[in-house]
């Protein structure tokens, strides 16, 4: 349970702050860049949500669709502040990433669940950090000196040091509770 809840903290937190991030630096971002961003953190997102999701339900329908319905969403937002192709680029990398979570989530239920999701909330935390490492990339190459030395974006240290604590926490709740909670019923299957 530790570590499902570690996976909703990570993906609410880390997809605010690269919609937020694209938002303030708008103006500094190409039209490749906010492609790039729209459909990394659409797909991630809902990767993510797909697979928690696919493993607490435990059926494709309810997973799939809120999955891509949130991977959408994030898509489009991130999109938006750069251009209708990025918005379009993230809305169907959302759809995309919501229906492969959701068959992951699903089929992993037997075959360490827990251990798998620690897995995916770590490339999606250092997909992010990339992602935010394009971003301070691009805006710096497009301001002026005066702007490079104001601007508020983390440097590396910050987020390696980041990653390294995620690793660490989801190591311990992986020892703590190794196990997925289950909350699937299986009466409606028929066995011969």
């Amino acid at each position: 349970m530790y570590v499902i809840a570690l996976g909703f903290l990570t993906l609410i937190g880390c997809t605010t702050y690269v919609v937020i991030l694209t938002h303030q630096h708008k103006k500094s971002l190409t039209l490749m860049t906010g492609m790039m961003i729209s459909m990394g953190i659409a797909m991630l997102s809902s990767l993510l949500l797909g697979t928690i999701l696919g493993m607490l339900i435990g059926k494709m329908f309810g997973a799939t669709e809120i999955a891509i319905i949130i991977g959408m969403a994030v898509g489009f937002l991130t999109g938006k502040p750069i251009h209708l192709i990025a918005s379009l680029d993230g809305v169907l990398a959302g759809i995309m990433g919501g229906m492969m979570g959701a068959m992951l989530g699903v089929m992993i239920q037997t075959e360490s669940p827990i251990i798998t999701l620690a897995y995916l909330i770590i490339v999606f935390k250092l997909s992010c950090i990339l992602i935010i490492f394009l971003i301070r990339k691009e805006v710096l190459e497009n301001k002026s000196p005066e702007y490079q030395e104001k601007i508020a974006l983390p440097n590396h240290k910050f987020f390696l040091t980041i990653l390294l604590g995620y690793t660490i926490l989801l190591l311990i709740a992986i020892y703590f509770h190794p196990i997925l909670p289950t909350y699937i019923d299986h009466s409606d299957h028929m066995h011969m």
